[in-house]
This record gives structure tokens, C-alpha cells and sequence, in this order.
């Protein structure tokens, strides 16, 4: 794969149980800055259990990126669901989006689909298409 190449990797992991309201606001600041620098483009989805998480960039940028959040305490269980070489970004103003899916109506099955995932260890080409869909919708 060639490193310039633009790579989309979508996530799921388990919150630290004590991840704070604070601690998620230095993370989307923290972010936001090293994938601006990074040219680092995505969204991250929170519910009260999980972090589901498409981001891009190049091969490169990308796949050093996921190593880091390997190993970010703030999460664990990291899990993916989807790499794929994708031809433009989806959310290519966006260096580091956030959208809290707690509790509120408008998000309640958007937290449902990210909490179904949150589940699971494995993930299938449809899983992968489904998450995929979800990402496309918000």
C-alpha cells in the first residue's frame, strides 16, 4: 500500500470507567491539534461505554495513529472493524470531530448500534459496511 495513499480505519473500544467529562474534552482538544498538524481528518462517537472512531488520512499518518491509540489508557480493548484505501474523505474538515451519543433521543440508536458493537470481538465485511452506513448518516 502506498504510504501517501488516503486509508479510512474505523474503531471500537471500550472508555476507561474513569474517563471523565474533563478528561474527553483535553482528548478532543489534544486531537484535534496533532491531526491538524497530522492531516488527520475524522470522527469519534461516545457513548457512556464505548469510543467508535472513523478517522483518515494518509497509510502512513494512519496506521501510526491507530498504533498510538493501542496504547492510550484512556481506552482499552481496541478493536477494529474496518481499513480500507478509500478514494476522497468523508469528513475532510474535520480534524477531530465529536458527537456524545448519551442518553438523548436524537442519538439513542445511534448509542444502541455503537453499544451492539462495543460487544463484539470480531468483526465480518457487512459489520464493516453497516459501520461504515453509520458514519455516512450522521
Amino acid at each position: 500500500m502506498d504510504p501517501a495513499e488516503l486509508l479510512e480505519i474505523i474503531y471500537v473500544s471500550d472508555i476507561n470507567p474513569d474517563l471523565t467529562v474533563q478528561d474527553l474534552n483535553t482528548l478532543h482538544q489534544q486531537a484535534h491539534l496533532n491531526n491538524l498538524k497530522n492531516d488527520v481528518t475524522g470522527l469519534l462517537l461516545v457513548t457512556d461505554k464505548h469510543f467508535m472512531q472513523l478517522i483518515e488520512g494518509t497509510t502512513l499518518a494512519i496506521q501510526s495513529l491507530f498504533k498510538k491509540l493501542g496504547t492510550d489508557e484512556r481506552h482499552s480493548n481496541v478493536r477494529l472493524i474496518s481499513e480500507r484505501p478509500v478514494a476522497n474523505r468523508q469528513f475532510p474538515d474535520w480534524h477531530m470531530g465529536l458527537r456524545h451519543c448519551l442518553d438523548r433521543a436524537e442519538t439513542a440508536d445511534i448509542a444502541a448500534v455503537i453499544n451492539a458493537y462495543g460487544t463484539q470481538q470480531h468483526f465480518s465485511a457487512q459489520h464493516a459496511t453497516a459501520v461504515g452506513m453509520l458514519f455516512r448518516a450522521i
